[in-house]
């Protein structure tokens, strides 16, 4: 082997590429490794297999768990048939061999596993009990011509049925193992009435006599192939034989009778009819992607081939099955079950039933459905007669469980058919479940694909209706300002509505930026002292002018033992600034917005109550997802993109907050409830933010040299009017390179430079300028401009070198602060 195996890599490249599976297994059932072989052909990636537990793959829990019991306890386990569980529903037969690796301490470390997959090898069991049938016939016959009396001989030593006849066809003998296999005497009657009632084709016509293959052996005195036959036993039940014949002769040559030998392999065919059926309800559940079909499909697949009932239940949220499917042969049954249980609804607390199953995950079979548990489930006597009246005799109820979650329920029921089910059939039950599962999630799946989609599209639309409807204010009252001479009256009414409808505008994208940044995990909290009070008032106060306009009234109730809490100040007034926002543009006019802040034990709550047009019901539920509005339509009387309350939702949890909302319905108004956890300090953060700079005096910035780089003529021209408006001397540049000239030509007091610009963009020009000989220029103070104005773009730009970061649209109060602090930190005016 050394000399094969040069190295740990050459072992690990032949169990790589080798045929046969193998894995190892912890103590604890852990997969520690495991080889392409052993979990492609389940249709599993390594990720989906190794680190997995064995039993979540084996089809038989039992079975595991005595493998490993078996193993643990030192015992080799040489081909143990198990079937394992394929990622498509579908299960595998293997034959495993095992054997545990100790430690020098003789501790467990794992087990070695070897598996070869027979799944697709030809079931052997019909073929050869069809030869040894053969070989036991002919020896049969043999003995039987020679001495009738040798047949006694035999019979009870035969693992075959075997029935003799006289030459008249009258039946004779039989031997135990026929009485077993036909359920009860095998002796009365003659093989034409044999043939008649207890043998049939496999669509169900009885056999005629000469078809009967003891009445051929007769008649033309020859031996009859092994061949299937379907029959009904004496219990009443039906299966398959596999049965040959052969006459007798005397010594003298005259025909004395005929033998017939049987095996039972009803148990072959029904694996076989089983697998058949599997793979055509897999087909069959795979090609309809509608939830309601797929599960009527099942439902209709189950009867009557494997109960005489079947119904599909579909968890609901709270714990509450729907009925979604119910089939029986008769369809009036159908429609009598529905009426009965409408009359009489489930108990959801039972042991026994589908909502157990659900709950736990776990089968259930039930034998033989005994009287008491009916007495168990009647109401009354009323309900307990009708129960009684179908007959129940065997029960299976089986999960809907797919990728770890339990979607649903499945019963299968025996009544007319009076068949006892066992655990073969719910093992079968449960390879239909899986494939059905599996169908109903990729159904479910594509059906929130599509409700996606459809979303995505009403949402589209929403952002550019609501971003085009303040940039018609915007062009169109610029418009106006350029080519009319306007009254100074009209003029001051264009400008206010241009600013107006570019801060909504403005706040619309930060919205979604905000979404963005929630998706994709981003969105951070600096939590600090604050005091909820002074948030309230400050967004109470923001939201004002919009309430006057409507005359809605602003009522707060702050009480002094609610105010200390940790939190984001801006975030929070973000939080209360929605929920206000809301409340107002949903009043009605005239109407009144009431904001309590009180405490609730170690909490803070915030209510915000309006009298406004209220939430319907069925929306309720829906009030804090993403691009959910309760009208979305063109003609709706509230304009938004939807994302509001799921931001303020996402921000409260992230205080470790709570947000709920409640109202009675249409016309009722609503209350937003916001709870946050109170903080122990007294010392409080009372400054909050501001919701613009507006009423702050702009700084001057006489004779400061102001650099500004931007390869958009508009931003250069507006940023050239906002500094030289407050006395700064503004240089400008379009590229990098424009600007490093600028700079080797007078260096500036500050640099404004946008990020983004074709060729080489902001962040190279301020590597280049911090990466200078010259002292001066590394010290440039700068600010970054741009329109990427996520968090991460703020961060990056300070790292890059920039002192200070704008984001556009640009506040120009703002930009002038900036500015002048930045010169202030070098000693500018």
């Amino acid at each position: 082997m050394a000399s094969v195996v040069r190295s740990e890599t050459d072992l690990l490249d032949f169990v790589d590429t080798a045929a046969i599976g193998l894995h190892w297994v912890a103590a604890d059932g852990t997969i520690l490794w495991a080889n392409p072989a052993d979990y492609e052909p389940l249709g599993y990636t390594e990720d989906q297999y190794v680190g997995h537990s064995i039993t979540e793959f084996h089809a038989d829990g039992d079975a595991i768990q005595d493998i490993l019991r078996r193993l643990k306890a030192g015992e080799r386990l040489h081909n143990y048939e198990a079937r394992l569980k394929c990622r498509d529903g579908s299960t595998r037969s293997v034959l495993i061999t095992s054997s545990v690796r100790h430690d020098e301490h003789g501790e467990f470390v794992h087990t070695r596993c070897f598996t070869v997959d027979v799944s697709d090898r030809r079931p052997q069991g019909v073929e050869l009990q069809v030869e040894a049938l053969n070989r036991e016939v002919e020896r049969l016959r043999v003995l039987a011509s020679r001495e009738r009396g040798l047949v006694d001989a035999i019979l009870t030593q035969s693992p075959y049925g075997i029935i003799v006849s006289d030459a008249a066809g009258q039946l004779t003998l039989h031997n135990k193992a026929a009485e077993s296999i036909w359920a009860g005497s095998a002796t009365a009657g003659s093989v034409a009435e044999w043939a008649k009632y207890r043998a049939f084709h496999g669509d169900g016509r009885p056999y005629d006599a000469q078809d009967w293959g003891m009445a051929r052996a007769l008649a033309h005195r020859q031996v009859v192939e092994p061949a299937e036959i379907r029959i009904e036993r004496f219990d009443g039940s039906r299966g398959f034989l596999l049965g040959g014949a052969a006459p007798i002769f005397r010594a003298d040559g005259e025909l004395d009778g005929a033998v017939s030998m049987f095996t039972d392999i009803t148990k072959f065919k029904l694996q076989e009819d089983r697998r058949r059926f599997l793979v055509d309800a897999g087909a069959l559940l795979a090609s309809s992607l509608e939830y309601g079909r797929t599960l009527a499909t099942v439902a209709r697949l189950a009867v009557p081939g494997i109960a005489d009932w079947c119904t599909v239940d579909i968890a609901q949220p709270g714990g509450v099955l729907e009925r979604v499917a119910v089939a029986h042969v008769d369809p009036s049954k159908v429609r009598w079950v529905e009426e009965l249980e409408k009359r009489y609804p489930a108990d959801a607390q039972t042991a026994v039933g589908a909502h157990e199953v659900v709950r736990s995950g776990k089968p259930q079979l039930i034998h033989e459905i005994p009287d008491q548990l009916l007495i168990q489930s009647a109401l009354d006597d009323d309900h307990l007669r009708l129960i009684r009246e179908l007959g129940l005799r065997s029960a299976m109820i089986v999960p809907l469980s797919c990728r770890g979650r339990t979607l649903g329920a499945i019963t299968f029921v025996s009544a007319e058919s009076r068949r006892i089910f066992g655990a073969d059939d719910l093992t079968f039950a449960e390879e239909l479940s899986n494939i059905a599962a599996l169908a109903l999630d990729n159904a479910r799946l594509y059906h929130e694909a599509q409700q996606a989609n459809r979303a995505k599209d009403e949402f589209l639309a929403t952002v550019s209706h609501e971003l085009r409807t303040p940039l018609n204010a915007m062009l169109g009252w610029a418009t106006l300002l350029r080519t009319r001479n306007l009254s100074e009256a009209k003029r001051e009414q264009a400008l206010l509505t241009i600013e107006r409808n570019a801060r909504a505008q403005s706040q619309l994208i930060e919205d979604l930026l905000d979404v963005s940044r929630i998706i994709s995990g981003k969105l951070r909290v600096e939590p600090r002292s604050v005091d909820l009070g002074a948030i309230v008032e400050a967004a109470a106060d923001s939201v004002r002018p919009l309430a006057d306009a409507k005359s809605v009234s602003i009522q707060l109730q702050l009480a002094d033992d609610a105010r200390h809490a940790l939190g984001d100040p801006y975030r929070l007034q973000q939080v209360v600034w929605n929920l206000l926002s809301n409340a107002v543009k949903f009043s009605i006019e005239r109407g009144s917005v009431m904001v309590v802040l009180r405490r609730i034990d170690a909490q803070a709550e915030i209510e915000v109550r309006d009298q406004g047009i209220g939430i319907e019901p069925q929306f309720l539920p829906q009030i804090f997802d993403r691009f959910k509005q309760a009208n979305g339509a063109t003609t709706r009387s509230h304009g938004g993109l939807g994302l509001g309350l799921a931001i303020v939702r996402h921000l409260v949890e992230l205080h470790d907050g709570t947000i709920s909302a409640d109202s009675s319905g249409l016309n009722q108004g609503s209350t937003f409830r916001v709870r946050l956890p109170l903080s122990g300090f007294q010392s409080v953060q009372t400054d909050v933010p501001s919701t613009d700079s507006r009423g702050v005096a702009a700084p001057r910035l006489d004779g400061l040299r102001v650099l500004v780089v931007d390869d958009e003529p508009d931003a250069r021209a507006l940023l050239t009017a906002v500094l030289e408006g407050h006395g700064a001397v503004v240089t400008v540049a379009s590229s990098v390179d424009a600007a490093l000239r600028e700079v080797q030509k007078q260096l500036p007091d500050v640099l404004v430079s946008d990020i983004g610009m074709p060729g080489e963009d902001g962040y190279a020009l301020i590597r280049k300028l911090r990466g200078s000989i010259d002292p001066g220029v590394r010290a440039l103070p700068a600010a970054a401009l741009t329109a990427f104005a996520r968090m991460e773009d703020r961060t990056r730009a300070m790292y890059a070198g920039f002192q200070s970061h704008v984001a556009k649209p640009i506040d120009p109060d703002q930009l002038l602060m900036v500015v002048a602090i930045l010169a202030r930190r070098t000693g500018g005016g």
